[in-house]
C-alpha cells in the first residue's frame, strides 16, 4: 500500500542543521523505488534526479530531521523559481501522495531543504525515501509519546465506555501508514460488542474508530 507521509516541509530553513551528533547522522540517495516529486500545481520543478542525497540528522536535543541537497541542475532550478514565486505554495509528493504544501518565504539559494514533524517518526521517513528493505531498521519510539494507560483513557472517554465494562483489552504501538508517526491500537470488547480504536501517540488524538 501507498503511503502519505504527513511532514512538514521547512523551505526557509536554508543553514545546516547545527549542534548535531555524528553518530545520529545517516546520508544516502532517494530509492528509485519512491517517485518524488516538489511541484506547483502541475508544473514539476524537481524530481528524483534534481536530488544529490538526503540526510538524516538529529540535533543535541534529540529532534530529527532530514536534509534534502539538490545537483547543480536542481539548485539553479529551486533558486530560479522560488525567486519568482515568493508566497507561492507549493506541493512535496510522494508516490502521487501529498506529502505537504509549503509556503515559499524566500528565494533557496543553496539548493538545500528541510524537513521535520513532531507527528512523524523521521528516521522511518528516511527508511522509506531510501528504500531501506527493514523498513524498521534504527526506528525506536520516542520517550515523549503519551503511555498506554492515557492511551487507553483517551479511548474509552470518547466511546463513553467505563474501564469496568471494557474487557480483553490490547494495546499496542505500531507505526501508521499514513502519516509514518506512532499510534496506538487499542482493541477490547465491551456490552456484546467489539471495538478497534487508534490514538495518536503524541497527542491522544482519536485517529480512526471500528
Amino acid at each position: 500500500m501507498k503511503k502519505l507521509i504527513c511532514i512538514i516541509l521547512c523551505l526557509c530553513t536554508l543553514l545546516a542543521f547545527v549542534g548535531c551528533k555524528e553518530d545520529s547522522n545517516l546520508s544516502g540517495k532517494i530509492s528509485n523505488k519512491v517517485d518524488f516529486k516538489l511541484h506547483k500545481h502541475k508544473e514539476i520543478w524537481l524530481d528524483n534526479s534534481h536530488i544529490e542525497k538526503i540526510e538524516l540528522k538529529t540535533d543535541e536535543n534529540g529532534r530529527k530531521a532530514i536534509i534534502f541537497t539538490a545537483t547543480a541542475k536542481g539548485k539553479e532550478i529551486l533558486f530560479n523559481k522560488s525567486s519568482e514565486n515568493i508566497g507561492a505554495i507549493l506541493s512535496l509528493s510522494a508516490d502521487e501522495y501529498l506529502i505537504d504544501s509549503p509556503t515559499i518565504m524566500e528565494p533557496i539559494e543553496d539548493g538545500i531543504f528541510t524537513f521535520m514533524q513532531k507527528y512523524s517518526d523521521m528516521r522511518y521517513v528516511f527508511n522509506y525515501l531510501t528504500g531501506e528493505e527493514d523498513i524498521m531498521k534504527g526506528v525506536n519510539p520516542p520517550d515523549y509519546l503519551i503511555s498506554e494507560q492515557d492511551a487507553k483513557e483517551k479511548v474509552l472517554t470518547a466511546t463513553g465506555i467505563s474501564a469496568n465494562d471494557a474487557t480483553k483489552v490490547v494495546i499496542n504501538l505500531i507505526i501508521d501508514d499514513d502519516y509514518f508517526g506512532w499510534k496506538y491500537t487499542v482493541s477490547f470488547t465491551a456490552k456484546g460488542g467489539k471495538y478497534r480504536v487508534e490514538v495518536n501517540a503524541y497527542n491522544g488524538a482519536i485517529l480512526n474508530f471500528e
